[in-house]
This record gives structure tokens, sequence and C-alpha cells, in this order.
């Protein structure tokens, strides 16, 4: 590999002249010397250490996206991502993305990715992570004092997440504005996988309470990999909105990808899709007919994140979390 002493022999300049150009420090030089640097370290195929470089300056530029598994399945995330990369390249940074799978009980200790300590700061999505897992990474940061912030993950610190309470507040009253009033609620039937699967069937309730009024029906399903049981009970709870449709002015889903298994269960076709709506709409639609509810701005919770890291380089005291509201898209 060349390095600085072999582009200064060969292009005939002396070393001080050759690393000022190639760190970027031009301005004093004529053109002709600045090609002639260039075309030397092209023909040598030199490249920049950059880990002498960061020991150097005490910084990489790099920032580490560290994605669970099982949070990679989200769709959203790209669309996170797009905020994400765009704000990190506006700071002149770097993105890098680790694969984190979740530490076993028996090996919370070993956080390879935060021990390396490559990078300038982490972006942490790990929703899937169960609570024990998260202290144990919590520690590991405060122990290598690495700034850090948590993307959907609801922290009292750190952290930017959406309002889901909010958006199910908000939904509800542009029902009720809309003339809704008999509204069936189709939900995710544990808060242990997501916040969000229970935030949002509150804010819901809480506006049709202050509202005075009720559910006209609910049904609460976990994953397309529910047990049978689960499944049967989920289908029960559908039945009588199979036989008499007319009977809810609006159905509301507390994520979009719950859609073609309320279908299947009610046996609704696509004519009747007006009267249902989700939260987290993104590219969903069925027979060309969109889906309609709210849409989280996952691209500004990527800026956000972004500028969230960026007030915490250099400071070791703890930021307040950053909260979005949905966008509403009905």
């Amino acid at each position: 590999m060349a390095t600085l002493k072999d582009l200064a022999r060969e292009s005939g300049l002396s070393l001080t002249t050759v690393a000022s150009i190639l760190r970027g420090d031009r301005a004093r030089f004529p053109e002709s010397t600045i090609r002639k640097v260039e075309a030397t370290a092209y023909k040598l195929k030199y490249r920049p250490n950059t880990v002498s470089r960061a020991m150097r300056k005490g910084h990489t530029g790099v920032i580490l996206l560290v994605n669970g598994r099982r949070a990679g399945a989200l769709t959203s995330v790209s669309v996170f991502l797009g905020g994400l990369m765009d704000a990190v390249s506006d700071e002149g940074w770097r993105l890098v993305v680790e694969q984190a799978d979740e530490p076993s009980e028996g090996h919370m200790g070993d956080l390879r990715f935060v021990k390396e300590q490559y990078y300038d700061g982490m972006i942490l999505n790990i929703q899937s992570f169960q609570k024990v897992a998260v202290e144990a990474l919590e520690k590991a940061l405060n122990r290598f004092q690495v700034p850090a912030v948590w993307f959907n993950h609801k922290v009292d610190r750190g952290g930017v997440h959406p309002d889901e309470i909010g958006a199910g507040a908000a939904l509800a009253d542009r029902l009720f504005q809309l003339g809704k009033r008999r509204i069936f609620f189709v939900g995710l039937g544990s808060k242990a996988i997501h916040f969000s699967a229970g935030d949002r069937r509150q804010g819901l309730l809480e506006a049709m309470e202050k509202n005075r009024q009720v559910l006209a029906g609910e049904a609460a399903t976990l994953t397309a990999a529910s047990p049978g049981a689960e499944r049967s009970q989920f289908d029960r709870s559908l039945q009588w909105l199979r036989g008499d449709p007319d009977s809810v002015d609006a159905v509301v889903l507390s994520h979009e990808f719950l859609l073609p298994r309320f279908l299947l269960a009610t046996g609704w076709d696509s004519s009747r899709l007006d009267r249902v709506c989700a939260f987290d709409c993104r590219a969903a639609s069925l027979q060309n007919v969109p889906l309609r509810g709210t849409a989280i701005p996952w691209a500004a919770l990527g800026r956000e994140a972004v500028a969230m890291l960026k007030s915490q380089r250099g400071h070791s005291s703890p930021k307040k979390s950053i909260i979005l509201p949905h966008t509403l898209t009905l």
C-alpha cells in the first residue's frame, strides 16, 4: 500500500506539500501542483489511513446505526433511513449499519458493537429487545460514554419516537368530525410487541370517552404467527361484521399490516375499504384503493435523531426525548 512518502518521492514534491493537499488544505497551492498530487495518488492507488487520521483528530466521523434483526422487518425503517442518511451526509459524517442480535441472558456483557468504539455516536433501532437486554446496553453505553439516540423506543431520555397516544386521539376526533360514531377497533393484543400497540388504543379510547362514546366492538390479535387458538378468537370477534357490515361506521386498525387478516376474517372486499382506516399508513393499497388514517413522519424522525446525536457529542448530560406527531391522512 502506497504511503505519503511514496507519493512525495514519485511526484518530486515535499512530504509537507503532498500531505497538506490530500488533507484538503489547497488554497495556498497552484492548480498544477494539486493536479500533480492527485494524479500521483491515483497512479499509486493511494488510500488514506482513516484510522490514523481519526486518532490524530480524536473522532472518526462515523455514526453507527444498530439495527435489531427483527426490527428491520418494518418497511417504515427504510423511510427512516432516508431521512437519517440525508442528515448524516449534511453533517459530513458516514453511516455504518451493525446488525445486532439480542444478547442472551447469560451473555449480557457481550455487546461487541459498543466495545469496539470505531464511531462517534450511535443510533439504536432495537424495539424488539427485551427490557433486561436494553438495561444491559444502557450500562455499556454509560460505561464507555457513548453518545446514543434510541429510535422508536419509549425511553425517558435521548430518544426519538412518534406520539402514539396523540395519534389515537387525533384519529378519533377526525372520525367524529366525519360523523362516525360506531367505531370498531382491531389491534395487537400485547404491549410487549411495541409500545405503539397499547398507546394508539389508549389515545383512541381517551378521545371517545371525552366525547361520551364507546367502542362498538373490538378484536385483538398478536402477529401472523399467533397460535391457532388466538387466531380463532380473533375470527370469532369479527364474525358479526361478516354478517352485518353496516353495523359500524368505521373500523380502526392499530397497525396497517392487520388489514389482510381483517379482510379474511370478515369477508369484506375493497368496496368497503372506505370505512377502514389505520395508524402508520405508508404505501399499502388493495385493488388500487389506498388505506387512510395517520402517517408517521419517519424521515423527520431520522433527521431529529441526527440532530439529537449532534447535540450530545461532547456533552455527558442526558437529553430529553423528542416526540413527533402523526399526520392525519383522512
